[in-house]
This record gives C-alpha cells, sequence and structure tokens, in this order.
C-alpha cells in the first residue's frame, strides 16, 4: 500500500448511484468521482482521517492504480468537507 508524505491522501472512490439504485461506474461517467472514502494520510493532514468519507474538489486530485484498484491521490486542500451519516 502507498504512504502517502506531506498533506497528500490516498482516497478510494465510491461509487454513485441513480435515484432508482443503480450503480453507475465510474467509467460511465464524466469526471471524477465526488466522494471518496480515505485509505491513508500523510504525516501532515491535520483535519481528515483514515475511515472518513469525503467530498472532493472534482479536479484536484490523481488517479492511481495500485494491485489493479483504483485510488484517488491529492493534497488535504483538494477536500472540501467530511461527510457525516449519523443524521447528528
Amino acid at each position: 500500500m502507498l504512504r502517502p508524505l506531506a498533506n497528500n491522501l490516498l482516497i478510494e472512490g465510491i461509487e454513485k448511484q441513480s435515484v432508482a439504485g443503480i450503480i453507475i461506474p465510474d467509467t460511465a461517467r464524466k469526471g471524477r468521482p465526488e466522494t471518496g472514502k480515505v485509505v491513508a494520510v500523510g504525516p501532515k493532514v491535520l483535519n481528515v482521517k483514515v475511515g472518513d468519507k469525503v467530498l472532493i474538489k472534482g479536479y484536484m486530485i490523481d488517479e492511481l492504480t495500485i494491485d489493479d484498484k483504483k485510488y484517488l491521490v491529492g493534497q488535504e486542500d483538494a477536500v472540501i468537507g467530511i461527510i457525516n451519516d449519523d443524521n447528528k
């Protein structure tokens, strides 16, 4: 697994679902995923931790393939916010 340096993040993209519940793969959509799950963080990342579901700015991130699995990599500034599913 990749260990990010400085304020970089490794993010696993989350596939979107249509209103009818059909999963739309990344390859069928224009642009990059808008949400993802953080799988690794660099030592200078302050506000995001592993396991957070995040909203990502589209083109501030790069795609990376590791062991045939696609990831997104970018700096902490690419994260707009942390998605809280707790409804609190």
